[in-house]
């Protein structure tokens, strides 16, 4: 799901095998993130930015959709994610990323533990708590 036109229509052909939506309204992602059997997160750690400071939002939408998440191993995702609820994968290697979908998919129960778990833990990050962590901090400064 994304992607202009273009790249679409070049990944498609590059692709056959995988489906290609292009861009997809925002409030339709609920419904396609739960149609899909693995949620991946390929971050590159070649760049700081990425590496230390990214925090995806879709992170916190695939959290919610209690489908397994295969995501980079760098710092930025392990402030949210672990192996207790997510599969976590060299970054920058196909190989490994490879290798976090086909766990994924070969081990059906473990899927279902991590995902239940990420879906557990992203209730620490609702605006809600958010609110309550920065009036906290407010309130400490006085």
């Amino acid at each position: 799901i994304g992607g202009t036109e273009k790249q679409v229509r070049n990944l498609k052909k590059e692709y056959p095998q995988v489906i290609f939506l292009g861009y997809l309204p925002y409030n339709s992602l609920p419904v396609n993130q739960k149609a899909a059997d693995i949620l991946v997160i390929p971050n590159s750690g070649k760049t700081a930015i990425s590496k230390y400071y990214t925090s995806p939002l879709k992170l916190f939408s695939y959290m919610v959709s209690q489908r397994p998440i295969v995501a980079s191993d760098l710092p930025s995702l392990r402030e949210i994610l672990n192996e207790n609820n997510a599969i976590l994968v060299e970054p920058d290697n196909p190989q490994s990323l490879a290798e976090g979908i086909k766990l994924a998919l070969k081990k059906p129960d473990f899927s279902v533990k991590i995902s239940i778990q990420a879906h557990q833990d992203v209730r620490k990050y609702s605006w809600q708590k958010r609110v309550e962590n920065i009036i906290g901090f407010i309130n400490e400064l006085k």
